[in-house]
């Protein structure tokens, strides 16, 4: 409700245009996104406490705090990039492999 009640009339009633009602929403979330991302710098991972969440019953709980141990003292930032940018580095890595594999080294499932 808080588009249709405040935001939609507060564009109509500071914009200029379409546009410039567009771009006024754009380059606010950017300012609040930087702002945000600022503040993501200060905090560690291991300031989120995600080590106490982990059900200890969970097959892969060992997994998750050995990982957490490894990022505890990175920032934020740097923690989801390493870790959001693994599975394309893995990519990487099998290609650069298939480019010097044998063929005949697959394993088909069709064979």
């Amino acid at each position: 409700m808080k588009v249709k009640q405040e935001l939609y009339p507060l564009l109509l009633k500071t914009s200029k245009h379409v546009e410039d009602a567009k771009i006024f929403c754009t380059a606010t979330g950017a300012a609040i996104r930087q702002a945000f991302n600022n503040t993501m710098k200060d905090i560690k991972v291991e300031d989120l406490k995600l080590a106490s969440m982990i059900d200890k019953t969970n097959p892969d709980a060992a997994r998750w705090e050995e990982i957490l141990e490894m990022f505890k003292d990175e920032s934020l930032p740097v923690a989801l990039e390493l870790l959001e940018n693994m599975p394309y580095a893995i990519d990487s890595f099998i290609k650069e492999e298939m480019m010097s594999k044998p063929l005949s080294d697959l394993k088909p499932t069709f064979l």
